[in-house]
C-alpha cells in the first residue's frame, strides 16, 4: 500500500475479541478445503510467528466469524500477500437466506476475491484520519455502504484499476444490508474487486 494508506492503518500487537455484528461464508464447499503437507507445514511454521485477530468478512451470500493467523504489522499489509484464499480458524459461516443454518468449522478456506468487505475491530485506526474527507457511496453484493476515504477520488479510481483484490480503510461507516438491515462502524476494510458502483 502507498505511504498515505500505511499511516492510516493501526499497527497493533494484541488483538481485541471481536464482538457484535456476525460474519457469513459464500460458499460451504470451501470451508472442507484441505491443504498439502508442505502447506501444513509451511502454515505450523507461520502460525508460531503470527497473531490471532477476530474478524467478521462479508460475503455476497454469507458472513463468517472468525480469526486469521496475521503474520504482518498491521492486517492490511497481511491482506497483501496472502495469496487467493484466507484461512479463517474456529469459523462459523451464516447464511443471509432466511432459514439457513450456520455452518461451523475448525478452519475454513475462503477466496479472498469473493470478500466484499471486513470488520475487525482494532485493527484500523478507530479515529477518523483529518484526511479522510472523501465520502464514498458503494454497492456490493446485497450491501449499500457510506463512509469516508482518506484517499482522493482519483486515488480510488486507480486503485479499481489492479486486477488483484485491494483493500482501503473506510472510517465512519454506515452498512445498509439484506432485509434492510443496517449497522454502523467506525472502521471497515473494503474489498474492491466486487463493487457494484462506486460513488462520491
Amino acid at each position: 500500500p502507498s505511504d498515505r494508506l500505511r499511516r492510516t492503518v493501526a499497527f497493533r500487537r494484541e488483538p481485541e475479541a471481536t464482538t457484535g455484528q456476525g460474519a457469513a461464508v459464500e460458499d460451504s464447499s470451501e470451508m472442507g478445503k484441505t491443504r498439502g503437507p508442505s502447506e501444513e507445514r509451511r502454515y505450523s511454521v507461520t502460525d508460531q510467528l503470527s497473531r490471532k485477530v477476530g474478524v467478521h468478512l462479508y460475503l455476497p451470500q454469507s458472513v463468517v466469524v472468525g480469526e486469521l493467523f496475521v503474520s504482518e504489522p498491521s492486517l492490511i499489509e497481511f491482506l497483501e500477500v496472502a495469496g487467493a484464499f484466507l484461512y479463517v480458524h474456529n469459523a462459523v459461516a451464516f447464511p443471509y437466506l432466511e432459514g439457513s443454518p450456520p455452518v461451523r468449522a475448525r478452519e475454513a478456506a475462503l477466496r479472498k476475491d469473493h470478500v466484499l468487505f471486513i470488520v475487525a475491530r482494532g485493527e484500523v485506526a478507530a479515529e477518523t484520519p483529518i484526511d479522510a474527507v472523501t465520502e464514498v457511496q458503494v454497492m456490493c453484493g446485497p450491501f449499500t455502504i457510506r463512509g469516508k476515504s482518506a484517499l482522493p477520488w482519483s486515488s480510488l479510481i486507480r486503485e479499481l484499476s489492479n486486477r488483484e483484490q485491494r483493500f482501503i480503510p473506510l472510517w465512519q461507516v454506515t452498512v445498509h444490508g439484506p432485509s434492510r438491515a443496517s449497522f454502523s462502524e467506525a472502521s471497515i476494510l473494503l474489498g474492491l474487486r466486487q463493487l457494484a458502483l462506486l460513488g462520491t
